[in-house]
Formats: C-alpha cells, structure tokens, sequence
C-alpha cells in the first residue's frame, strides 16, 4: 500500500502545468491603447433627464490590443451607468466607442472613473475621467486637468 503513492509521484511529470486562479492577466504585451478622449464631460445636464457620452479605444500596436477589463470605479452616488466590459480583443488599427451615462435626480457636481486595463507593455492601466454638473452650478467640470478624481 505504501509503494502506490510514490508510484504515482516518480509517474507523474513535474511541472503539472497548473497555474495560480490568482493571475488573471499577463504582463506587458505589445498592445497600444490610445483613449480619446480620456476625460468625458456631461454638459448641459438636468436633475432627472439622462446624458449620454461615448469615448473611443483605439489599438495601434504591433498585436491586438486585448482589454482584460473596463469597469467604473468611482461612482459616488451611483450615477453614472458604465457596461463592464472584459476580455475585448481590438485589432491594430480598429477602435471602439463605449457608451457611458449620468442620471441625477440632484443638483450638482457629479464625479467618478473609469479604469481600462490591457495588454499594452507602456500604459497596462488608463484612467478615463467622467465629470458633469447641472446649469448653473457653482463649482463646473474643468477640462480634465487635476480634476481631483480619487480613482483607487
């Protein structure tokens, strides 16, 4: 009985090919991302009527740009909607534009992110700004510039 486990051992290759779940992506790539624009602006917003804006992820690299994932994260009162997106493959040279909204009830000056990250070797990480505030509010959006956005 006690041959059959070390059989099994000397029978079995030593490198198993099991990987880690942890890792979900691989590093670097010859991906290249460009974003534009990498700030989105909801201008002219009214407290209960929807504002819809569109950004554009573009491959220029060697390879395709392949997206592990695109997701909101900083949403503060939950009011921009934002289809996660995971695992897009973009051709060199083909692009895509995604849809983001913003929805208030409120008053107000309305900020949050969205985080792109994809096989490109330089910027394996981009941060898309979304920024709108209703007429007349006191403090507007910016042009992007040191906007303040904590997007961790």
């Amino acid at each position: 009985m006690r041959a059959f486990p070390l059989l099994l051992l000397v029978g079995c290759p030593q490198d198993t090919g099991f990987q880690s779940g942890t890792d979900t992506k691989i590093s670097g790539g010859n991906g290249v991302i460009v974003v534009t624009p990498n700030y989105v602006l909801f201008e002219g917003l009214q407290p209960s009527y929807a504002k819809s804006a569109s950004f554009n992820v573009a491959s220029t690299g060697e390879e395709q740009l392949q997206v592990y994932q695109a997701r909101l994260i900083a949403n503060p009162g939950g009011v921009f909607t934002f289809e996660d997106k995971t695992d897009v493959l973009i051709n060199t040279g083909d692009s895509v534009d995604w849809d983001v909204a913003l929805y208030t009830t409120e008053e107000g000056k309305f900020e949050g992110a969205i985080r792109i990250e994809s096989n490109d070797g330089t910027t394996p990480e981009v941060v898309v700004e979304l920024c709108g505030a209703t007429a007349g509010w006191a403090d507007p959006c910016g042009s992007g510039e040191d906007s303040g956005v904590d997007s961790e």
